[in-house]
């Protein structure tokens, strides 16, 4: 907000337990007052401490409730009970996903297609080249390779919807 400009970003869910079947901290509910979050089964995981990791701050909480607890098998494979992490920027993106459940148009916007007219740039083409492409970071190292790398991935893209909106005929007898 400091330059006017606000951001409506999903935000990311990068939790290895979700691929195991286990609870993620989504499942969890964090208590701002209490500073302290509250598991699927109800029991609180209090702060334990702060670290810096990668540059960034990083507070752990914990609970020692899940010795006895029934969702066990469902919640963690740590001996020692459940742990979650916390950023020190989680803060801003819980306003932002309260803000995107507020305004779901504008997340709708950003996934569409991009389309010749003077507006801000759709998402769709990037999360495409990069996702269904296999193309989510540059092989080639420095400024021209990496461009040039990107210009034919951008040109294998147009390709791709050319192909799939003429079809193949349509295409051949256009280009002949």
């Amino acid at each position: 907000m400091e330059a006017g400009v606000r951001t409506y970003i999903s935000k990311p869910k990068t939790s290895v337990n979700r691929g195991l079947g286990l609870f993620a901290k989504e499942d969890s509910c964090y208590e701002r007052r209490r500073d302290s979050y509250r598991c699927p089964a109800g029991k609180r995981l209090t702060f334990r401490f702060q670290t810096k990791e990668l540059g960034r701050d990083v507070r752990y909480y914990a609970t020692t409730a899940c010795a006895g607890c029934a969702l066990r098998a469902r919640c963690t494979r740590n001996a020692g009970g459940r742990r979650i992490t916390r950023s020190g920027d989680e803060g801003f993106l819980e306003a932002m996903e309260r803000r995107n459940r507020a305004h779901p148009e504008k997340l709708k916007r950003r996934k569409g297609i991009v389309e010749p007219v003077p507006r801000p740039l759709a998402e769709h083409p990037f999360g495409t080249i990069k996702r269904s492409m296999n193309q989510g970071y540059f092989l080639m190292k420095g400024l021209l390779n990496m461009g040039t790398e990107m210009s034919l991935s951008v040109l294998a893209y147009n390709l791709m919807r050319a192909v799939n909106i003429l079809s193949v005929p349509r295409m051949i007898r256009a280009l002949s």
